[in-house]
């Protein structure tokens, strides 16, 4: 059975799409990934594409940003396409089925019941982490 659950940061806010009247969210999500390295224990970070549908892709439009800690449960899906340079890349893929927006707290910022304060079309994002700064 290909179940998977993570729990990891946002490095980007959710990208929003309607298929087919079928509502789509797209995250990328960093996860600490522990593993041992010439016999000493290393962290490295394992990036994910999370694709969220139906009412998961509304509540993450409405609750998820870069930043966010979040919990995702899925199909897990590994696959291989050709880079631009010709060379074979691999892609590792959550097809979720679940989301918890709230493991690592409620935005903050009034707003009615923790929606996000900014938009994603821009506004300040100093205080947010860059893609490879996401902090653990």
């Amino acid at each position: 059975m290909n179940v998977c659950t993570f729990v990891g940061t946002v490095g980007r806010d959710p990208e929003i799409k309607n298929a087919g009247g079928t509502k789509i969210a797209n995250v990328r999500l960093a996860v600490k990934n522990r593993k041992k390295v010439d016999g000493e224990w290393k962290d490295d970070t394992l990036w994910l594409g999370v694709t969220f549908f139906g009412r998961d892709a509304d509540m993450a439009e409405r609750f998820v940003q870069k930043g966010s800690v979040i919990g995702v449960s899925g199909k897990l899906n590994v696959r291989e396409y050709q880079g631009k340079d010709g060379t074979t890349k691999t892609s590792v893929e959550v097809n979720a089925s679940s989301l918890d927006p709230f493991i690592g707290g409620k935005r903050d910022g009034g707003g009615s019941g923790g929606e996000r304060t900014q938009s994603s079309g821009g506004g300040n994002r100093a205080s947010q982490p860059a893609d490879e700064d996401i902090p653990f």
